[in-house]
């Protein structure tokens, strides 16, 4: 068997940086906002918060609400369990499906909220005019984790995948009531986004031709491990407006994110080999990478009595260009001349709007129940999803959770839970070697369609502690 050129496969190689077969095209957390609600009352009631937000979601929420804390208090959240979850039907032929449930454990949020200066007495609408107040908070506002199994594991030909991409957000605010009715707020943070992606695909002719050895299985090979982490500063404006004894209302924006640092690096390898010699390529990259999180506009509502309270908010994302991956340099690596050039890799999103609804229902003065329905639409539209192969797949969700309240320390349990499906293209039975072989180089066949589902089931603990004065 002759050795064969590299040329052809170095551009396979370079157009398999950013390209993949679309039935496992991973998704991001771009593409969904709400996958897991952050807090605990205010994941309990479906992340409805903009209004209500006066506990260790506040900073998250609206960090105007920072003054409407009874008292210096530290506050910790928790999602005590993560799964999450992919199927595909049919993704590469019949009885050949792509499934992925994925467990991790990972904290939501924790905080406290410092009272500097009491202000004037509690008025009639819960209030403490003047009131001056410093809050901080670490959350995980979104976290994403996916493993695709084999869909043939007892097959030659394979397909394996794996994603993990976690956002961990800090952010630092003042509270001040400037009145009766009205309070402000501001934050300023960082968000550091962390990604990890495996992927690889093996196809094997069905029937052997000979070679050297005397008889052979030509195949196709492709590998890729991918990493980056970049970090972002924000900052988030708040108001709570209070008119009357009963009802809330909040607005809170989020700035976009800008880039302060951010770094990433590709090693792939594609190869291939038959009757006419063999050939493998690698390619060993580095690049800058940026957060490149949207801007932000939620405005909610709040009705609060002795015996219910109903809440609802309404947000929505701007469009976004996140530069993922740019400015990459690929090593020169011996024997293949020169390195190849390396496209961007970027996240164009839309409009992402939201609606969150939660109502809470004590039961004496020691319990509560909070339930909560929310919707998470896909920021991908149908022209980048046409353009790229991205799915655009819109979640709704629910929650509930109950509340153990004392005097000085406060305990949540339950937990949230959202679903989604679309049509997807798919290799189908096309994802083969021998047609694939027949391919340009880099791609994979998308002759196919399928029903794709993809849900989220997390924990909800929460508890606080204030330090009554």
């Amino acid at each position: 068997m002759r050795r064969r050129s590299p040329g052809a496969l170095l551009v396979a190689a370079t157009m398999a940086w950013s390209s993949t077969a679309r039935a496992v095209s991973p998704p991001t957390v771009y593409d969904n906002y709400q996958m897991v609600p952050i807090g605990s009352r205010a994941a309990g009631m479906g992340g409805a918060y903009t209004a209500l937000a006066c506990d260790e979601g506040a900073l998250h929420y609206n960090p105007a609400s920072l003054s409407c804390s009874d008292s210096s208090h530290l506050e910790l959240s928790a999602n005590a369990y993560v799964l999450q979850g992919m199927l595909v039907h049919g993704a590469l032929g019949v009885g050949q499906d792509l499934t992925a449930v994925t467990y991790h454990s990972i904290p939501s949020i924790v905080g406290a909220v410092r009272v500097l200066s009491e202000g004037s007495t509690r008025t009639d609408v819960a209030t403490y005019p003047k009131r001056f107040t410093f809050g901080f908070t670490v959350s995980i506002p979104a976290t994403l984790a996916l493993k695709v199994d084999p869909a043939r594991p007892d097959q030659r030909d394979h397909v394996a995948f794996a994603i993990r991409d976690d956002l961990t957000a800090g952010d630092l605010g003042f509270g001040y009531q400037i009145n009766r009715e009205i309070s402000v707020g501001v934050a300023l943070g960082a968000v550091l986004r962390s990604t990890e992606q495996h992927a690889s695909w093996l196809l094997v002719r069905g029937s052997s031709t000979p070679c050297v050895a005397g008889s052979c299985n030509d195949y196709l090979a492709y590998d890729d491990d991918r990493e980056s982490y970049a970090l972002g500063a924000r900052a988030k404006f708040g108001v709570l407006a209070r008119p009357v004894r009963h009802f809330s209302f909040g607005l809170t924006l989020t700035t976009p994110t800008i880039n302060i640092y951010g770094r990433a690096k590709e090693s792939s390898n594609l190869a291939r080999a038959d009757a006419a010699g063999f050939a493998a390529v690698p390619i060993r990259a580095t690049a800058s990478s940026e957060v490149g999180l949207p801007l932000r506009v939620a405005f909610g509502t709040a009705y609060v009595r002795r015996r219910y309270t109903f809440s609802a908010d309404l947000s929505v994302n701007f469009p976004q260009h996140a530069r993922v991956i740019y400015d990459a340099t690929a090593q020169a690596i011996s024997g293949l001349g020169q390195a190849p050039i390396l496209p961007d890799v970027v996240i164009e999103r839309t409009f992402q709007p939201n609606v969150n609804l939660g109502a809470a229902v004590p039961f004496g003065p020691e319990r509560e129940l909070d339930i909560g329905l929310f919707t998470d639409f896909s920021s991908v539209s149908p022209a980048d999803s046409a353009r790229t192969g991205t799915d655009r797949v819109h979640m709704f969700g629910g929650s509930m959770a109950l509340g153990l309240l004392g005097k000085e320390s406060r305990a949540w349990f339950g937990f949230s839970g959202e679903i989604g499906s679309t049509t997807t293209r798919v290799p189908g039975r096309g994802f083969s070697y021998e047609v694939v072989s027949t391919l340009p180089r880099g791609t994979l066949p998308d002759d196919g369609e399928a029903t794709l589902v993809r849900w989220t089931l997390s924990g909800v603990l929460g508890s606080n502690y204030a330090f009554l004065e």
